[in-house]
């Protein structure tokens, strides 16, 4: 991080932030200023300093203009987590980090979170959000996986938050200013927070309504000479658990399935430049549509439709390191087939089907929803995520 660059830009976040997150916290918050441990002729420089109850944000801002607290090359945020993080089930806590790039120790971070998460004793005990400044794109890369990726490590809560450089890019244009996007949103989080309607973390879930442990009797319209009928007890199921509920209903998206049986996964290549290959536009005007080969120029060179009635794309000859092959092919196809016999196999063998089926298309899906999201969409998923693990962890038991 230079320091007339990315560090300019985190000092001015922090300004935005400082008496926001004060007053949050009033025993006072603890701060850290982390780089990389060295060690060099002049001295030796720790991978981090730390200042405890902080009460004022002019008292942040102080710490910006010591020197010792300037970054020296390097991110050592494994070593810096360590320290911030509680044990297990000693209070709730709240961690935000301002970072540009990737850590040191990509792996020791990620199974850090990991193991937090998994020992935590009440699931919403731990959140962390992690903001991006600059445009690494190696950065970008690590921190959404690192957002959407810790369960296939076995992380069974999710507390991690991710608002990567790519993601304001998206929402708020190329030129966009990263300290007003922090100020902004300060200003629309105490909006949120006077809103009663609005999900709040403090609130926790929601529960449904729960049926009585006891039934009343109705009383009789006329007095009868038989006693009323002894109250049933209702006895409540192990299995069941309350569900979160929000104001604004949201829908099940259902999931395209395909309808080809999956043989068994062959060694070796599975996808060759063919004709019938589908494949995926990855630069051009047309990037990110599907099309289809249908016939081989050159080495170089391909012939490719889409069709066009159905992916957008014309026919046209495009250079074979622009395309993303696919494992889905249209069969029955021919060298150079006609328009009409290619839209009519596209339908026969729904091949639009097959694709939207596939991992690949909906992780495409998956960060385009993200990209668009408001701030305020931003702040009901991240409540969603701490309810879905909170209803995770009464499932199994903790």
């Amino acid at each position: 991080m230079k320091l007339k660059g990315r560090w300019k830009e985190a000092e001015e976040a922090c300004k935005c932030l400082c008496d926001a997150t004060c007053k949050a916290d009033p025993d006072g918050i603890t701060l850290y200023f982390f780089s990389s441990h060295s060690k060099t002729s002049k001295g030796e420089t720790p991978s981090f300093t730390k200042y405890e109850n902080i009460a004022t944000g002019n008292a942040v801002m102080e710490q910006f203009k010591n020197k010792a607290n300037e970054p020296h090359g390097g991110t050592d945020l494994v070593t810096v987590l360590k320290d911030a993080l509680y044990p297990p089930g000693s209070k709730p806590q709240s961690v935000l980090v301002i970072t540009d790039g990737c850590p040191d120790d990509k792996e020791a971070v990620a199974i850090l979170f990991k193991d937090t998460a998994n020992a935590l004793v009440n699931p919403t005990d731990l959140f962390v959000t992690i903001l991006q400044v600059g445009d690494d794109a190696k950065g970008d890369e690590y921190l959404v996986e690192l957002d959407e990726g810790l369960d296939k490590l076995g992380c069974k809560v999710d507390i991690i938050d991710v608002v990567a450089h790519k993601h304001l890019k998206e929402m708020h244009g190329t030129s966009f200013s990263f300290a007003k996007v922090v100020a902004e949103s300060v200003v629309k989080a105490d909006v949120i927070a006077k809103d009663p309607e609005a999900p709040k973390l403090s609130a926790g879930i929601v529960a449904s309504p729960q049926v009585s442990a006891r039934k009343t009797p109705t009383p009789a319209a006329k007095p009868a000479p038989k006693p009323a009928p002894a109250p049933k007890k209702v006895v409540a199921r192990a299995e069941d658990h309350s569900h979160p509920e929000f104001t604004a209903k949201v829908a099940a998206k259902v999931r395209p399935v395909s309808k080809k049986p999956k043989g068994p996964k062959l060694p070796g290549f599975s996808r060759f430049v063919e004709v019938g290959r589908v494949a995926l536009i990855n630069y051009g005007p047309n990037v990110g549509k599907l099309c289809t080969i249908i016939n081989i120029v050159d080495n170089n060179r391909l012939l490719i439709d889409g069709p066009q009635s159905v992916t957008g794309v014309c026919r046209q000859i495009i250079l074979a390191k622009r395309l993303s092959l696919t494992d889905i092919t249209v069969e029955g196809i021919n060298y150079g087939c006609k328009a009409q016999r290619l839209e009519k196999a596209w339908k026969e063998q729904e091949i639009m089907n097959e694709w939207l089926s596939t991992e690949w298309a909906q992780k495409i899906e998956r960060k385009q929803t993200r990209a668009s999201l408001s701030d305020f969409d931003r702040f009901k998923v991240m409540v969603a995520k701490k309810q879905r693990s909170k209803l995770i962890a009464a499932k199994m038991g903790k």
